[in-house]
C-alpha cells in the first residue's frame, strides 16, 4: 500500500508550534503586569457597577412609590364609585347567559365546593362546564358520585341533579387547551373563568358581570380574591397583605386603562374577543397575563374602544399556599410566566401606540419584575465589594439607606392599601388592628425569602431553564361560598 503523503499533519504541527510559542511570549511578558493590575481593575469595576445598580434601584423605588401611591388615590375613587352603584342599581330582565369554564387536574379536595360556589350564583342564566384534564386523584369519580353524571352533547356528560352543570372528560393537556375545549363546548356570550379551587360568594357572578352589560366595549373584567385559608397562618396573612394590594392596585389600573391582568382563579370575557384571539393562549405558564396582554394589543392595533375592567364587589375566595415549597413554586411560576409575557409582547412597552396600558401598565409590571433582583443584586455586591475593598463604610451606609427606604416604601403603600380596603366596607373576618402590624413584620424575612425566589426564577428564566407549574398542596377548603 502506498504510503500519503504527511503534509496536513506537518502543517498542523507546525501551526500548533508557532500558537504555543505566540501564547508563551505573550504570558511571560504581560501575565505580571495583569496580575498586578487585576485587583485593582477588579475593584474600580465592582464599584462603578455597584453604583450604577444602586442608582437605578433608587429611581425604580422612587417611580414605583409615587405611582402606587397615585393609583391607590385613583382606586379609592373608582371603588366608591362601584360600590354605590353596586348597591343601588337593578339589571333587567332577560340578561345574557355566562358559561363558567372551570378546569381541573388532580383537584379531588377543593372542586365539590367551588362547583356548589357556582351553582348557587343569584345571576339568572349560566352553565357550569368543568374541564377534567386527566386527573389521577378521584376527582373523576367525586364528580360522578356527586352530581350524578351521564353522556350528553359533543362528548360531554351532564348532571341529572343540575342540568346547568357540564363535565367533559379529557386525557391532560394543560390548563389553557382545558379552557379551550370548554370554550368550545360554550353556548353563551360571557365567558367566566375560575380555578377549581375558587369559592365564588353569591352575588359575585351578578357583580362581575354588571360592568360588561352596563358597557359595550368592556372586554374582559377582573374579580376581586380573597384567601379562603382558615385558620390562617402567619404566611398566609402575609399573602393576605399581597391579595388587598392586588384588589386596590387593579382597580386604579382598570380606572387608568392599564389594567394588564384579569386573573384567571376568576375574571370574565365575552366569548366573541376570546374566539376571535384563536382562545386562550398557550405555551406559557400564565395565560390569564397573556390573553390580556393580547387583547390589548388585539383592540389597539384594530383601532377599536375597549376597556378592561374591575368589579371590587365581584368577591370570590381561592386558597393561598401553606408552606414555604409551595409558595416557592407558586412564584417561580408567576415570575417566570410575567418575565414571558413581557418578552413575547415587547413591543408593547413604552409604546405610545398601546395608550396607557403601553406606557404605564407594561412598564410596571417590568418595574415589578426587576425590582426584587435589584435589591438582591444591590446587597450581594456589596459583600462582594466589601470582600476586595474592605474599607467599604459609605457602601454599606448606601446600601442599608436603600433597603430601609425601600421597606419603608413598601409598608406605607401597604398601610395605605389597608385602610382603603378598610373603609370600603368589603367583606372578609379581618382583624385591621393586627393587619396594620403585618407588612412591618414581614420586613423580618418574608420580603427576602420573595426576593431571593423571584431573583433565581429570573436568572433561571433567561437561562432557558426555568419550566413547569411545580406544586402547590391544596386542603379542603373552609369557606362556603354563600357569604358575601
Amino acid at each position: 500500500m502506498k504510503r500519503r503523503a504527511p503534509t496536513s499533519t506537518a502543517i498542523a504541527v507546525v501551526l500548533c508550534g508557532l500558537i504555543l510559542s505566540a501564547l508563551y511570549t505573550t504570558f511571560s511578558t504581560f501575565l505580571p503586569t495583569c496580575w498586578i493590575a487585576l485587583p485593582k481593575v477588579l475593584t474600580e469595576f465592582t464599584h462603578g457597577l455597584f453604583y450604577t445598580v444602586f442608582l437605578f434601584g433608587i429611581g425604580c423605588l422612587i417611580v414605583t412609590f409615587v405611582v402606587y401611591l397615585a393609583l391607590s388615590i385613583v382606586s379609592w375613587q373608582s371603588i366608591r364609585a362601584s360600590s354605590k352603584i353596586s348597591l343601588s342599581a337593578n339589571l333587567p330582565e332577560g340578561l345574557p347567559g355566562i358559561s363558567i369554564l372551570i378546569p381541573a387536574r388532580n383537584e379531588a379536595a377543593t372542586i365539590l365546593n367551588s362547583i356548589h360556589s357556582a351553582l348557587r350564583q343569584d345571576y339568572p342564566t349560566f352553565e357550569v362546564l368543568v374541564i377534567n384534564d386527566g386527573s389521577e386523584d378521584g376527582t373523576l369519580e367525586a364528580l360522578t358520585k356527586e352530581f350524578n353524571l351521564a353522556p350528553d352533547r359533543n362528548g360531554a356528560y351532564r348532571s341529572q341533579r343540575d342540568p346547568r352543570l357540564f363535565l367533559l372528560n379529557r386525557s391532560q393537556s394543560g390548563k389553557s387547551a382545558a379552557l379551550n375545549a370548554g370554550l368550545q363546548l360554550a353556548r353563551s356570550p360571557f365567558i367566566c373563568t375560575m380555578d377549581a379551587d375558587t369559592v365564588l360568594a353569591a352575588r359575585a357572578l351578578m357583580e362581575i358581570a354588571r360592568p360588561a352589560l352596563a358597557d359595550p366595549s368592556i372586554a374582559a373584567v377582573s374579580g376581586t380574591l380573597r384567601l379562603s385559608n382558615r385558620p390562617p397562618s402567619l404566611l398566609v396573612q402575609f399573602q393576605e397583605i399581597e391579595y388587598l394590594r392586588a384588589f386596590v392596585h387593579r382597580c386604579g389600573w382598570a380606572s387608568l386603562d392599564s389594567l394588564m391582568l384579569v386573573s384567571g382563579s376568576f375574571g370574565l370575557f365575552r366569548a366573541s374577543t376570546l374566539r376571535e384571539l384563536g382562545g386562550f393562549p398557550d405555551g406559557t405558564l400564565t395565560e390569564d397575563l397573556d390573553l390580556v396582554f393580547r387583547i390589548h394589543t388585539l383592540f389597539r392595533e384594530s383601532g377599536r374602544s375597549y376597556k378592561v375592567a374591575c368589579a371590587p364587589a365581584a368577591i370570590a375566595w381561592t386558597q393561598a399556599p401553606e408552606d414555604l415549597r409551595s409558595l416557592a413554586a407558586q412564584r417561580r411560576r408567576w415570575i417566570t410566566g410575567l418575565a414571558e409575557c413581557l418578552h413575547n409582547h415587547a413591543e408593547i412597552v413604552l409604546n405610545p401606540r398601546y395608550g396607557f396600558a403601553g406606557l404605564l401598565g407594561a412598564p410596571f409590571l417590568f418595574l415589578e419584575l426587576v425590582l426584587p433582583v435589584l435589591v438582591v443584586l444591590n446587597f450581594s455586591l456589596l459583600v462582594l465589594y466589601s470582600i476586595i475593598l474592605p474599607s467599604t463604610l459609605l457602601e454599606w451606609k448606601l446600601i442599608v439607606g436603600f433597603l430601609a427606604a425601600a421597606f419603608a416604601a413598601d409598608t406605607f403603600n401597604d398601610w395605605v392599601v389597608i385602610l382603603i380596603y378598610q373603609l370600603s366596607g368589603r367583606p372578609g373576618r379581618l382583624r385591621y388592628g393586627w393587619l396594620y402590624l403585618l407588612p412591618v413584620l414581614e420586613i423580618f424575612g418574608y420580603r427576602q425569602f420573595l426576593h431571593v425566589v423571584q431573583t433565581k426564577a429570573l436568572f433561571l428564566w433567561l437561562l432557558g431553564t426555568a419550566r413547569g407549574w411545580g406544586k402547590i398542596k391544596r386542603v379542603k377548603l373552609a369557606v362556603e361560598g354563600g357569604s358575601t
